[in-house]
């Protein structure tokens, strides 16, 4: 679909949005409905300022994480915010 010169591909539920990342898509936004502001967001970032961290939490991130980031590290974050939703 096409809007306004942006190439659209709507999804009516997550799954469906996750099957095409599967396959290889890659959107350069989504855009989401309010029932998924809820769902934790670690944003990862290479910038080490803390305006990063405040800007990153004001647009919804439920933390953020300066890369490089470890698998261990990750795991942890994942599985903090998981255990606190």
């Amino acid at each position: 679909m096409n809007l306004s010169g942006f190439t659209v591909t709507a999804c009516n539920d997550g799954p469906t949005a996750l099957g095409h990342i599967d396959r290889g898509y890659r959107p350069d936004m989504v855009i989401t409905g309010e029932r998924l502001r809820f769902t934790p967001i670690v944003a990862l970032s290479a910038n080490k300022q803390a305006a990063t961290r405040e800007q990153a939490l004001e647009l919804g991130a439920s933390g953020l994480r300066v890369k490089p980031v470890g698998t261990d590290e990750l795991v942890k974050v994942i599985r903090q915010l998981v255990a606190g939703a």
